[in-house]
């Protein structure tokens, strides 16, 4: 009988030992799960988004220049590292036109980067472009304001002269396709010795059904190709330089440095109170300083004191500063700013879709098109609401995000 019961006294502390080391070795796991989880929060560190290299081959035209000896890049943009965000991805790619079901979002923000940079590869690209001529007299510099590659294109905003360049890739713009493609805006000038000369700006939004990740260095292609349409015009019909507008590269170098010469960017930390407009915001001067944030699970509501001393919830603002961090509000939401170089990225969401059904088991129904959601990994729901966590950057020239 003794022995039965030190039998089972030995079971017991051998199946707690086995507790203890089952959970030991569990550790790591539910660590990772929980690091896993922050990391999918709407503040994950631009720092620990991935990058994605591309590369952009070669293309020989055949077009010669008769003037202009050679082209030098400059790249001018607010970040001069990446090219662009992978936001979306695609499986089970036929080769006819994308069905929306077929699009999915990247399950971890990622960076677009250039090979070997994007100055350089966009230097050769467009050198390799070209044939020009014995003489080097004559130069083009290309100052780079804007390429970027996005799966968040406002569309509905494109020029007649965009359209009619969609018209040409053979797509129609309908409320279901993809707003894949890229924003580029270029300032091109001449050099004749140590003297600029203003040639023309080009700025333009380029998309197709083809998401960055299937078509990206195409779209690079496409867009410095159309940038040196009229650089081939100008070339066929030079004229000389006498009585144009002359320049010298500190005027260029510092009207390109002026554009970030703003004081969201010069001072060192955003000032405390609610932006808003964006005006404010670049101006790091918010109209409004007594407030107070109010949190409901992942909703925040600002609420303002007025002048007669009571509170009022405000939701007609731009963003809104704790005295440390900036945020701006999308969707229904606050998603923080976090500043590379002279960009700021979120990770958040930029368009809110409605679902009138179980948004755990279904997907949401947009447009009349279904697309799949991923609920338990980038997606918040809420009052049926439904938007998509992803990377996006800040456009300098609107305050929207893309």
């Amino acid at each position: 009988m003794n022995e039965n019961k030190q039998v089972h006294h030995f079971m017991i502390h051998l199946k707690k030992i086995y507790a203890f080391l089952l959970v030991c070795a569990l550790m790591p796991v539910i660590g990772s799960s929980q690091t896993a989880h922050t990391r999918r929060r709407m503040d994950f560190d631009v720092h620990e988004f991935k990058s994605k290299k591309i590369v952009l081959p070669s293309f020989q035209s055949g077009v010669k220049l008769s003037h202009i000896g050679g082209i030098v890049v400059v790249d001018a943009r607010a970040d001069t590292f990446p090219i662009g965000f992978m936001q979306k991805s695609v499986s089970n790619w036929n080769f006819g036109d994308a069905d929306a079901s077929d699009q999915y979002a990247n399950k971890k923000p990622t960076f677009l980067l250039l090979q070997e940079g994007v100055e350089k590869e966009t230097s050769k690209f467009v050198n390799n472009y070209f044939h020009f001529p014995g003489t080097d007299s004559l130069k083009v510099i290309m100052v780079l304001k804007k390429l970027w590659l996005t799966d968040e294109l406002d569309i509905k905003n494109n020029s007649s002269k965009e359209k009619n360049l969609n018209d040409k890739l053979n797509r129609s713009i309908a409320k279901n396709e993809w707003s894949s493609g890229i924003i580029v805006s270029i300032d091109f000038y001449l050099k004749n010795q140590q003297d600029y000369y203003p040639l023309y700006h080009y700025d333009s939004i380029m998309n197709k059904a083809l998401t960055v990740s299937e078509n990206g260095p195409e779209y690079i292609q496409l867009a410095l190709i159309s940038s040196l349409a009229k650089l081939i015009r100008i070339d066929q019909n030079f004229t000389g330089l006498e009585g144009k507008r002359k320049l010298t590269w500190d005027e260029i170098k510092n009207y390109n440095e002026k554009r970030f010469d703003i004081p969201i960017l010069r001072d060192s930390v955003p000032h405390a109170g609610v932006y808003m407009t964006y005006d404010e915001f670049k101006n790091n001067n918010p109209s409004i300083t007594r407030f107070e944030i109010k949190k409901k699970k992942e909703i925040q509501d600002i609420y303002i004191t007025g002048t007669d001393g009571k509170e009022y919830l405000e939701r007609k603002m731009w963003g809104y500063c704790d005295g440390k961090s900036a945020y701006i509000r999308s969707v229904e939401f606050f998603f923080l700013l976090q500043r590379l170089n002279n960009a700021f990225y979120i990770y958040g969401g930029k368009r809110m879709f409605f679902s009138d059904t179980d948004t755990e088991t279904n997907p949401a129904t947009i447009n009349s098109t279904t697309v799949p959601v991923p609920i338990t990994t980038h997606t918040t729901n809420t009052n049926n609401y439904l938007f998509i966590l992803e990377p996006l950057m800040l456009d300098w020239d609107k305050g929207s995000l893309y």
